[in-house]
């Protein structure tokens, strides 16, 4: 979607993530860009490098160079982290700015550079916001006769963020919502499955803090059964992590560094807030796992400043979630088709223009047809309801792998005639297309 509205030059102002359309589109236009997909790919990965960089300055504030090394390893093996450097999405480019908010403060201890850079992370994602408010408990940490003028300057600096939407809002004609107040939290107001379910924040907020460190999917077994990555990655996952259990027999996991300076230690409690604030967001927003990819940063922040850590032990931990990672998520996603998602585009291209699907995962559809084939439509629906004739679909006769998806979605039920049309084959298995009768 967003590689197809950046090519387009449409819809490029999203108020979740107002700059992240911005940037792409400014950028292809510079280097006249046509394939917007790749292109915000390598985007999002030169971020991502963008990221342990900073976060190595800032461990080197603290920590010996031979320390910093596993625990960049650490937070960069993480699968949120990886996942999301390859691919298109939003949650990058943001976690940047708001480390680079962090860089700031211990380096230059400027509240108004902090608080700019922790605002510019808000315009990339609004869910940065709070770690601009986990950073801006600094200012109330001050003594009294500077305080007042530190929470001045530290929100003062914020103002960018409500500037930058209220221009937008009056001079942007492509903007959603009866006021500003709808714009800037548009989703809430319009996105029907944008809402809080306990079930469903209680069961996935902690498979998603799980998957925000290694990859775990319905996926895996066909995975397994089927090619060797999956083999080579359980055997490196076992062999680091023997060396880990041997590690810590012989030395202590960590011990608590009393002699931490004042003012690094509340430095360290503010990623610790942080790290609380973030997660407690992304249960409400039923465990949400792309709210979380910031939590390892934040974590690793309080735990390195306020703890001695043993390296090997972080070492064979950090190679483990890289070897499980690398091997069960990168490789298998890039080199093989886990989902039919590409078969059912070429199926539905293959239809004449008038044909009805109602499809299981409509928007990846959706927006793979509308960049792959612009100059076409589609009669593509997500419920059986909203079409009156017969019509081509996959949520009958279907298994789905356990995912977030699966958990949110069911398979429909229909008295009317049904066909099995065709039967997809890809990397790990069978999808079947079903024609059902008016």
């Amino acid at each position: 979607m967003y590689a197809a509205d950046i090519r387009e030059g449409i819809d490029l102002f999203y108020p979740h993530h107002l700059l992240y359309n911005v940037l792409g589109y400014v950028c292809s236009q510079l280097f006249h860009i046509h394939d917007t997909l790749s292109f915000l790919c390598l985007l999002n990965a030169l971020g991502a490098i963008g990221c342990l960089c900073v976060f190595r300055k800032i461990l080197l504030f603290k920590l010996e160079s031979e320390k910093v090394v596993p625990l960049l390893l650490l937070v960069g093996s993480c699968w949120g982290f990886m996942r999301y450097a390859t691919d298109v999405e939003t949650y990058i480019i943001p976690l940047f700015f708001s480390l680079a908010a962090s860089c700031c403060w211990l380096y230059k201890r400027s509240f108004f550079l902090t608080s700019l850079l922790a605002a510019i992370a808000c315009l990339f994602h609004q869910i940065h916001f709070f770690w601009w408010l986990g950073l801006g408990l600094f200012a109330i940490y001050q003594s009294s006769p500077i305080r007042i003028k530190a929470l001045v300057v530290y929100i003062g600096a914020a103002c960018i963020v409500p500037l930058s939407y209220v221009l937008v809002y009056l001079f942007y004609p492509q903007v959603e919502g009866d006021n500003i107040i709808h714009y800037v939290f548009h989703d809430y107001f319009y996105v029907e499955s944008v809402g809080f379910s306990f079930k469903h924040a209680v069961l996935l907020t902690p498979v998603n803090l799980i998957r925000t460190l290694i990859q775990v999917h319905g996926y895996i077994p066909s995975l397994l059964q089927n090619y060797f990555y999956g083999g080579i990655g359980i055997i490196l996952l076992g062999t680091c992590l023997v060396l880990f259990i041997k590690s810590i027999l012989h030395k202590r996991i960590c011990y608590k560094n009393e002699g931490i300076d004042k003012e690094l230690d509340y430095f360290a409690k503010c990623h610790g807030y942080i790290f609380i604030l973030q997660l407690c967001f992304a249960f409400l927003s039923n465990g949400n796992a792309e709210f979380m990819v910031m939590l390892p940063f934040a974590f690793t922040i309080y735990f390195s400043f306020r703890y001695y850590i043993n390296s090997d032990t972080v070492k064979w931990i950090a190679l483990a979630m890289f070897s499980w990672n690398i091997c069960i998520g990168i490789l298998p996603l890039h080199y093989l088709e886990i989902y039919p998602y590409k078969k059912i585009e070429t199926f539905i291209n293959k239809q004449s223009p008038d044909t009805n699907f109602v499809i299981s995962n409509y928007p990846q559809l959706y927006n793979m047809l509308r960049y792959d084939y612009p100059h076409r439509k589609y009669n593509l629906y997500e419920k059986e309801d909203e079409v009156s004739g017969w019509f081509y679909t996959d949520l009958i006769n279907n298994e789905y792998p356990l995912s977030r998806f699966s958990i949110l979605n069911e398979n429909i039920s229909t008295d009317r005639k049904t066909e099995i049309k065709e039967i997809l084959t890809y990397d790990l298995g069978e999808w079947t297309i079903t024609k059902v009768y008016k």
